[in-house]
């Protein structure tokens, strides 16, 4: 502690190389004060951002690893030779604008020129890098160029047209996305056959009718509801990923409006489907917002880890992920860690649901309301009786075994039933109860596999994978369709368009001799080859 202290009270060198220039003298424990300054207004911003409450427990936690990294830092700088010292001092800049999601290559070329400036300057930049840091948040604090992202936003479009009909049946849709289908699970896990059993009891006890080898067409979402929600028309393959997040046009949705409904859409800021006519009502929950987390189940600990990595960047995180895995490959006895962005999904999509579930028990003849929610979708932080789990949520391609993930994405599954038992019960008990209808379906597979299911492992991919990408939930119940299961070999977009053009008063029909093909994309989500799904899909 003695030398800690030493190193960071610490003042700088006269440098032997250019006796004829003085450095300037600044000491560890200044430097301590500048990192600290920085990374004290990087953790406010953060929270100001999510709308966190700021005095709460492990908010001083994570201020509290804060200040010791940069006791750290301040140690470091104390021992260091001058070029060291211009190199943390580009450090911290660069790292700062890294946390503060700057694109790259704007931090590391800040970073190499305040080293530049201060090694050849010989004068550092750390005053006013406190002062400067200082400053931002009192600005954050007064709220002067502070954004702030509200975890819910709710939008009423004001309508013209007469109430709906009293006689139109009130439609229940609900998109589930990773969500598998009955005969898509993998057959190996001893846990499987209690989980259908599960899902069995609730489709089937209610008087669904249970499409157990329903598919998908795509892998991902940005290409699979657009594709299902307009009944498998072609979408345009070359829009770029921020232009896919917007659906422009919604077939499901014109035939709706045609026939007299309004539309209430909740959905997550990742895929929206609010603009097209005639949705009244958009709820929008951001799935990586971490404001909930506050008032959540964690323990003081678990939020504050949640905190402290909303200030690691995505950059850091690979970086770290690469390092640590290559020790292991070089054969250090180092245990699996699953290094990775945190994803909040679990807990926003969540609460997305039960505010859906509360809002159902309102709902009237002629209203439609569909949600789109982020489960079972990886990362598994919920029990299957929905409690947040503490520590590190398991990711789908969790670098450790098969059976390990898929009981932890079975949890979150038996979750997801639950608030799907609770949206209908709620909507048998509305105002609408005694005439609805109910859709529930996933929008690809639950994708549980080593590789992405992209269109460069269409050689690669066995049948197991094939069926983990795009097996999917497909479940209706309507007045004229009779329950039970069905293993006819459908598409979720057929399925979507053959209830649509009945009006949910015929149950769609397959072929079973034909296999169906499905697409893989690239990373910009383009489709660019073909597979053909397993025999009897």
């Amino acid at each position: 502690m003695a030398e800690t202290a030493t190193a960071i009270g610490r003042g700088d060198v006269k440098d032997s190389a250019a006796p004829s220039k003085r450095v300037e003298q600044i000491t560890g424990w200044q430097a301590a004060l500048a990192a600290l300054a920085v990374m004290g207004a990087l953790l406010l911003n953060v929270l100001l951002f999510h709308q966190y409450l700021v005095w709460t427990p492990e908010a001083g936690v994570a201020l509290a690893v804060l200040a010791g990294i940069a006791l750290i830092y301040g140690a470091l700088y104390g021992f260091a030779h001058r070029l060291i010292r211009a190199l943390l001092e580009g450090v911290l800049i660069a790292t700062a604008l890294n946390v503060a999601d700057v694109h790259a290559p704007w931090p590391i070329a800040a970073g190499v020129a305040v080293a530049a400036f201060v090694a050849l300057g010989r004068k550092s930049v750390l005053p006013f890098i406190t002062v400067a840091a200082l400053v931002a948040a009192g600005a954050s604090v007064l709220g002067i160029g502070q954004r702030r992202e509200a975890a819910v936003t709710m939008i009423h479009k004001p309508v013209a047209a007469a109430n709906p009909s009293s006689t139109l049946p009130a439609i229940v849709h609900i998109i589930l996305d990773e969500h598998a289908g009955i005969d898509g699970m993998p057959e190996d896990n001893p846990r499987t056959a209690a989980v259908k059993l599960e899902l069995e009891r609730f489709y089937l006890g209610n008087g669904f009718r249970l499409y157990t080898r329903a598919h998908s067409d795509y892998a991902y979402t940005l290409n699979s509801i657009p594709q299902i929600l307009n009944f498998g028309e072609a979408q345009e393959p070359e829009r770029s990923k921020a232009e896919k997040k917007k659906v422009e046009k919604v077939a499901y949705f014109d035939a709706l409006g045609q026939r007299g409904y309004r539309v209430k859409v909740y959905q997550s800021e990742y895929l929206n489907l609010c603009g097209p006519s005639p949705v009244t009502d958009c709820l929008t929950y951001q799935s990586q917002n971490i404001g909930p987390v506050a008032t959540s189940s964690l323990s003081t600990g678990s939020r504050a880890q949640i905190i402290l990595r909303k200030l690691v960047s995505p950059t850091f995180e690979r970086l770290g992920a690469s390092a640590y895995n290559g020790l292991r490959r070089l054969g250090l006895p180092l245990p699996v860690r699953d290094i990775t962005e945190l994803r909040m999904n679990p807990l926003n999509a969540a609460l997305a649901f039960d505010r859906f579930n509360s809002d159902l028990a309102a709902a009237g003849p002629g209203e439609v309301y569909l949600g789109h929610f982020l489960l079972p979708h990886s990362p598994f932080g919920l029990t299957p009786d929905c409690r947040l789990k503490e520590g590190a949520w398991m990711r789908r391609q969790y670098p450790g075994s098969f059976t390990s993930r898929e009981n932890a994405g079975y949890d979150q599954l038996l979750c997801t039933l639950k608030k799907t038992e609770a949206a209908y019960r709620a909507i048998s008990k509305s105002p609408a109860g005694h005439n609805f209808i109910m859709v529930v379906h996933g929008d690809h597979g639950s994708r549980m596999t080593n590789a992405k299911p992209d269109a460069d492992q269409a050689k690669l991919m066995t049948d197991k994978e094939k069926l983990a990408n795009f097996s999917a939930l497909f479940a209706v119940r309507a007045p004229a369709i009779p329950g039970g299961k069905d293993a006819a070999p459908l598409s979720l977009s057929a399925l979507m368009k053959g209830l649509a053009q009945s009006r949910f008063s015929l149950p769609p029909e397959g072929k079973a001799d034909v296999r169906s093909q499905v697409y893989l994309a690239d990373d910009d989500f383009i489709p660019r080859t073909k597979i053909t799904l397993p025999e009897g899909w």
